[in-house]
């Protein structure tokens, strides 16, 4: 699906967070004999985006631990 839907100029992410809602997403789908293991949104790129900006390396977690 992700394949088809870069031919099709359809930009795609994928999304692994989906387990904490899984039963409400399998109830909506009527599949709740089915395990949810991943999701893909779908949509088309803004031609002016809004650049964001990212957390400084002092937010950032490793190993466990605060880097500061």
């Amino acid at each position: 699906m992700i394949l088809k839907a870069t031919e099709l100029g359809i930009d795609t992410t994928w999304l692994c967070d989906v387990l904490f809602i899984d039963d409400m997403i399998n109830s909506y789908l009527g599949l709740e004999d089915k395990e949810l293991i991943c999701g893909v949104a779908f949509g088309y790129r803004s031609e002016n985006p809004i650049r964001k900006g990212r957390y400084e390396r002092e937010y950032l977690v490793i190993g466990g631990k605060v880097e500061k």
